[in-house]
């Protein structure tokens, strides 16, 4: 669907570029559930609000994905320190 709106000039590089990003660590259905629901606005939206969108799309489509992103999140999470000595 995304290569087809590419090939077509209904998306950029970069709003396929974000779904990607956003949907890779997602089970397929779900990837292809929020496709589908963000495609047509592909062409009529910014980088920001696209990304926005995606996020909730995410979240309607599979609400668990919020709560395994989070967890993700907080697991990467770390301080580091450098002695600049």
């Amino acid at each position: 669907m995304t290569g087809e709106a590419l090939k077509e000039g209904r998306a950029t590089w970069r709003h396929a570029s974000t779904l990607v990003d956003s949907l890779d660590d997602q089970p397929d259905e779900v990837a292809a559930a929020v496709e589908e629901r963000v495609l047509e606005s592909m062409a009529t939206t910014t980088i920001p609000r696209f990304t926005k969108k995606v996020n909730r799309e995410l979240v309607a489509v599979d609400a668990e994905s919020a709560d395994r992103n989070f967890s993700k999140g907080v697991a990467s999470r770390s301080v580091r320190t450098w002695d600049h000595r």
